[in-house]
């Protein structure tokens, strides 16, 4: 009686795991959006040398302090929000998969209006990251069934 209580605690541990690629793909992700937040919380520092910078060869987009550290902050919540998910589907947390998918959907349409498609590599990335993430989170909570019905219509014990 007790291995089949210790055997069963041990299908629960394994079960409750996250699979291996998504643990590596959620890990991946997290440090690509959390070295983007901590870039933006480094640009939020010198948003007044960024100014003039804009200011200096760009002067046609007549940016002023203000607006860049409006769009400093709204990525940074942004790119926040897509690190805070993927921790959350670590987390096995509901909520973490569309805050995820979510933040980043936003963070592409974010970066798309002002530059295009020039930079098409991080679209790409972020694209990969998010397809990668959803498969393997959908694959990772889709369990078989102990027992299968063959062709004859008989089950079998898998």
């Amino acid at each position: 009686m007790e291995d089949e209580s210790i055997e069963k605690q041990k299908l629960s541990a394994a079960e409750a795991r996250n699979t291996l690629m998504l643990r590596l793909v959620c890990y991946f992700g997290m440090s690509y959006y959390t070295i983007i937040v901590l870039t933006l919380v480094i640009a939020l520092i010198y948003s007044d040398f960024i100014t003039m910078l804009g200011m200096q060869y760009v002067p046609e987009m007549a940016l002023n302090r203000s607006d860049v550290v409006i769009y400093l902050i709204a990525g940074l919540i942004l790119n926040g929000g897509a690190a805070a998910g993927l921790f959350m589907i670590l987390r096995k947390m509901h909520f973490g998969l569309p805050l995820f998918i979510l933040s980043a959907l936003l963070v592409i349409g974010f970066q798309f209006l002002p530059s295009g498609m020039g930079g098409w590599q991080k679209y790409a990335i972020e694209i990969l990251i998010i397809f990668i993430i959803v498969g393997f989170h959908s694959h990772g909570f889709r369990r078989w069934p102990a027992e299968m019905p063959n062709l004859s219509g008989k089950t079998e014990r898998i």
